[in-house]
């Protein structure tokens, strides 16, 4: 189930999946549309109502007139009120239907839109929605009028868009307002499709009972591709159900969709059966390619295959990845909670004061990983989506040896970790080209650059015969791409790791244990827990030095203790402005821990520094300080038998806390 008005980064992977395993079994396009338009209808759901999303959803293809059933080719004649249109008009035919009505459930009992005639510009100019759908898919109605062949490879590569109107009320692109819109509660229309190898498009509209923001609508892009993965098997065969194949557009074209296809499918095959399950349409193209012996099928049978596989491990991470950055954010709200339900505990008030002060350093931290997460997902889903259908072709035209530079390459660049600075990479690019021009290969300087780009920069040798292919650029772009999803998931991996890290501080921090019996801790885990929570502010230009003994497990309540550790670090970075020296010690002294915080701040004058550990005595500005923190700080330490002092001058004040190892 997915709700719309907060559709994640792993909805739209497990959503994306389903629907491209919904042609496996499929007789024809229609049934496949059938199981998508029906899988949507069921899981797009209003998580607080428990109601379906969509009042209606709907799958249309544009299709020849001449190809269409005889129900179709009727209600299609009924709307031209012509003796016969021209087989070749391309009309707007719906696949499958499914919604709260039951007529609305079955393309038979469906009163409308059963076949539009796109007969000319005009006439679909006349249509807003479905002109508007067009140009928001980035096409021209020229190009779905008239498909034409010399685009048919651009636009099919890269069109795959939605169609998004955010308030479907009073909205002139969507008809039937006070008998569609208004009585069902339409709120958003969102549609997505893509262009096939046939030249004909296909779009998926939801007619939604809740507004969705646009971050949502732009993830149904990459739905796109997964419902054409679907289609491909398809196209240039069945499409309806009951008919027989209408005629292929080409084989070559056919075959290449093919492979594309069964490779998307075997996402979800265990890797060993993947070879097999792809071996039929290897065989198929292996008569189209002269010269191959069994020995070069089998190896292109295993690159494939293996393909298969970075793209079933990378969807794979992408979800673990989400899984655990939802787990992250879900932590986070917990520790939240539990602050708000105990400020009326004097120490955990104190707490809550100190987290305020921190909130937007520590979202600012939480942020960036997230920000470098939703990034390298990005750059991922874009790579494989402009690589994976030029794959097929790209390994038929190399041979063994050039099949093998070529992983040879790739792992080369996924293995490099040094990254070098601007100079160096420039020093290296020069080098590189002076190489390549030597060797008389053209585009030296972009070659150079996409080397450079991934991390290989010496040693190119063995990788001449590659470069000198006359799609060079075209195969070290590929592996460029592929290079970059596997890095995308390092960089998953580690921005994950350090929100984990800034969470687990923070919750931590916020713990309070209500139990009042002493605990085995580690001081300077503690001390460092603090630490985290103010990376943002040590950033801006605070040196930080440690200078830790070995110590002893402490018997101690480890919660009050990081609220000491807290105020007195919070102290001495204000009192600093953040820009100076914080030094952190620990030592052991017979049968005590001694902890110093020092800082290279002004100072305290002397004059009040018999009162600063008084009850609300502050030297800060109205708002800023409540007078309580080393009145606490003095409290929690006495509660452990232990002692606090302060030793003070211009540039350099130091606490020191003494804590008994057994304080009991």
């Amino acid at each position: 189930m997915y709700d719309l008005t907060k559709f994640t980064l792993r909805d739209m992977v497990e959503c994306g999946l389903a629907l491209r395993q919904m042609g496996e079994g499929a007789a024809n396009m229609e049934q496949t549309s059938n199981r998508i338009i029906e899988y949507l209808y069921q899981n797009l759901i209003d998580r607080q109502t428990g109601d379906r999303s969509c009042a209606l959803v709907r799958c249309f293809k544009t299709h020849p007139y001449g190809e269409l059933d005889a129900h179709r080719r009727e209600y299609a004649r009924s709307i031209l009120a012509e003796e016969e249109p021209s087989p070749t008009m391309q009309c707007l035919t719906l696949l499958a239907s499914a919604g709260e009505k039951p007529q609305w459930n079955s393309i038979k009992t469906s009163a409308a839109h059963k076949a539009i005639p796109l007969k000319s510009e005009e006439l679909v100019e006349q249509s807003p929605m479905i002109s508007q759908l067009i140009r928001q898919f980035g096409l021209n109605i020229s190009t779905v009028v008239e498909p034409d062949p010399n685009l048919l490879l651009e636009f099919e590569q890269k069109t795959f868009n939605v169609f998004y109107v955010p308030q479907a009320k009073d909205s002139p692109y969507i008809p039937a307002q006070d008998s569609f819109v208004i009585p069902f509660g339409i709120e958003s229309v969102l549609g997505f499709g893509a262009v096939l190898p046939s030249g004909n498009i296909f779009a998926i509209i939801a007619f939604l009972k809740v507004q969705i923001p646009r971050s949502t609508a732009e993830m149904f892009s990459t739905l796109a591709l997964n419902v054409k993965a679907a289609f491909l098997p398809f196209v240039g065969g069945a499409v309806f159900e009951g008919a027989s194949p209408s005629p292929a557009i080409s084989n070559e074209c056919n075959q290449k969709q093919l492979v594309i296809d069964r490779t998307s499918k075997t996402s979800s095959i265990h890797p060993a059966d993947q070879v097999q399950a792809i071996a039929p349409i290897i065989n198929i193209n292996s008569q189209s390619i002269s010269g191959n012996t069994t020995r070069e099928i089998q190896q292109l049978k295993s690159q494939v295959a293996t393909l298969t596989q970075l793209l079933n491990v990378s969807e794979k991470s992408t979800l673990t990845q989400s899984d655990r950055l939802e787990q992250t954010i879900e932590q986070l709200s917990q520790t939240l909670t539990r602050l708000q339900a105990t400020q009326s505990q004097l120490i955990q008030s104190e707490k809550m004061a100190a987290l305020g002060q921190l909130v937007a350093g520590i979202a600012h931290e939480i942020n960036t990983p997230l920000g470098a997460i939703r990034s390298s997902a990005g750059n991922m889903n874009k790579f494989l989506s402009q690589t994976l259908e030029q794959l097929p072709a790209v390994f038929q035209s190399l041979s063994p040896d050039q099949a093998e530079i070529f992983w040879q390459l790739l792992h080369r660049s996924i293995a490099e970790k040094l990254i070098l600075s601007a100079k160096e990479e420039r020093q290296f690019k020069r080098g590189l080209i002076r190489q390549l021009e030597t060797e008389a290969i053209d585009n030296a300087s972009t070659i150079a650059d996409t080397l450079v780009d991934m991390r290989i920069y010496r040693e190119i040798d063995e990788f001449l015969p590659l470069l000198k292919h006359q799609d060079s650029q075209v195969i070290l772009d590929i592996a460029y791409k592929l290079s970059g999803v596997q890095r995308g998931v390092e960089t998953i991996n580690t921005a994950t790791d350090l929100a984990s890290k800034v969470v687990f501080a923070l919750k931590t921090y916020a713990r309070y244990d209500r139990s009042g019996v002493m605990k085995l801790a580690n001081i300077i885990d503690g001390i460092e827990t603090v630490l985290t929570l103010y990376q943002s502010q040590l950033k801006k230009g605070v040196e930080v030095r440690r200078n830790y003994s070995e110590l002893p497990m402490l018997l101690c309540y480890p919660d009050e203790l990081h609220q000491v550790w807290n105020n007195l670090i919070q102290n001495a970075l204000q009192a600093m402005n953040n820009q100076g020296t914080l030094i952190l010690e620990a030592v052991l002294l017979e049968q005590q821990v001694k902890i110093e915080i020092t800082d290279s701040g002004p100072g305290i004058p002397e004059e009040i520094n018999s009162e600063i550990f008084e009850p609300f005595f502050t030297t800060k500005p109205p708002g800023e300080g409540t007078g309580l923190g080393l009145d606490i700080v003095k409290k929690i330490l006495e509660k452990h038998r232990g002692t606090i002092a302060v030793e003070s001058q211009p540039g350099r004040t130091t606490f020191k806390v003494f804590l008994p190892i057994q304080p009991n």
